[in-house]
């Protein structure tokens, strides 16, 4: 959801999130939305293709883990940045723990 909503939106994480007025943070932004929408979707196929399972929650568990990580770092953050701080470590801690289950059930 993220990916989707910095692509159509980018001005709601650049303003809204990181506190940048700046047109120009949108290009970022975009960018950020592209490796969200990726690791995804990965993730997502992850789902039905055997042997897939690592590959897709890995890379994306590591991702939301050190992005909130590096949001509770930050002091004064916004309701916009503390939701995505919650949400970044919920679903970090909800995919290792498949992780965790798909690694024990081999």
């Amino acid at each position: 959801m993220a990916g989707i909503s910095q692509l159509a939106n980018p001005g709601r994480t650049s303003r809204g999130i990181l506190g940048i007025d700046d047109p120009s943070a949108e290009l970022v932004v975009h960018e950020l939305g592209f490796a969200n929408l990726s690791l995804g979707v990965v993730a997502l196929f992850a789902a039905f293709v055997p042997g897939w399972g690592l590959l897709g929650a890995v890379p994306g568990a590591l991702y939301l883990g050190l992005a909130g990580v590096r949001h509770i770092a930050k002091r004064g953050k916004n309701a916009e940045e503390t939701v995505a701080t919650w949400t970044d470590l919920l679903v970090f801690v909800g995919v290792a723990l498949g992780v965790v289950g798909l690694l024990l059930a081999n």
